[in-house]
């Protein structure tokens, strides 16, 4: 038994009519819940899932970053109205390992190849997608 009042480590709470126990998790607060949340997205993409690149802003310094790339990606230009599909390329990084949204012509080097930004797919405040040539 522990403080919680069970050999878990967790709190014990009764059920409504006293007949049985739920184990419950102890609550995240939420800062706790963004770090561990931070925690695993950098653990996804340090696993082999995601490749060391260099991260080069037009006219700034180059930034070492990991990256999850993504090629023959089903593409739907947003500006038009028809159904134009094509194929291409897309690049994911953790916005805080590269400083900012990257720009058109800005450029990542992963290996030997570069691939150059093109514009944004996605960028939910933690990581951003980029459709790179």
């Amino acid at each position: 038994m522990n403080e919680y009042g069970s050999g878990t480590g967790r709190k014990t709470t009764r059920l409504g009519d006293g007949t049985g126990t739920k184990i419950a998790p102890p609550p995240v607060p939420v800062g706790d819940g963004e770090v561990i949340f931070g925690n695993a997205l950098r653990d996804i993409f340090n696993s082999p899932i995601g490749d060391d690149a260099v991260y080069t802003p037009s006219g700034g310094m180059s930034i070492a970053c990991r990256v999850i790339i993504t090629r023959d990606v089903l593409l739907q230009p947003a500006s038009m109205d028809t159904q134009v599909f094509d194929h291409g390329t897309t690049i994911e990084a953790i916005l805080e390992d590269i400083g900012a949204e990257p720009n058109r012509g800005d450029t990542f080097v992963i290996g030997t190849e570069t691939f150059t930004v093109q514009s944004i797919e996605q960028n939910d405040g933690l990581t951003v997608k980029v459709i790179v040539t």
